[in-house]
């Protein structure tokens, strides 16, 4: 069986001054992590944050 099970995403830290000026959609595309609670998938999210 060759299914991926396995997914994983890097996000790079973002300074205050241009998070500051983000509207809603952006902040919502930097930060948001969707899908992480799926059946037989193990998803990975690593953040440059503290």
């Amino acid at each position: 069986m060759d299914q991926k099970h396995t997914e994983f995403s890097s996000r790079f830290a973002i300074d205050p001054v241009a998070a500051s000026a983000m509207g809603t959609d952006a902040l919502r595309h930097n930060f948001h992590v969707e899908g992480l609670f799926q059946p037989g998938l193990v998803r990975l999210t690593y953040t440059h944050y503290d």
